[in-house]
């Protein structure tokens, strides 16, 4: 999905601590940074009612000056990722 902003980005987090129960947590690997660009890796875990998460992502990140303009997210692993986040809506009690 499509994430806008500081608030769009904070009610993703909230979301994802929804749908896992609070079981969702990210483990930062690595950050390399150029003049416009910076990558980051890190490990996302978590669980809910009908599947597991445990795989690398990456943020990839246009730079302006020291402010962050976009953001791209990139699951190194696009199956295991769409099989969690691809359940979330037939979810009814939010777990």
């Amino acid at each position: 999905g499509r994430y806008d902003g500081l608030d769009g980005i904070l009610g993703l987090f909230a979301l994802a601590q929804t749908v896992s129960g609070g079981t969702y947590q990210q483990s930062l690997v690595d950050v390399l940074t150029g003049v416009s660009h910076a990558a980051v890796l890190y490990r996302a875990t978590g669980r809910h009612a009908t599947a597991s998460l445990d795989i690398d992502m990456v943020l990839l990140c246009r730079l302006d000056g020291h402010q962050v303009t976009h953001i791209t997210a990139l699951p190194c692993d696009p199956g295991a990722f769409e099989a969690f986040w691809g359940q979330t809506d037939r979810l009814d009690d939010g777990t």
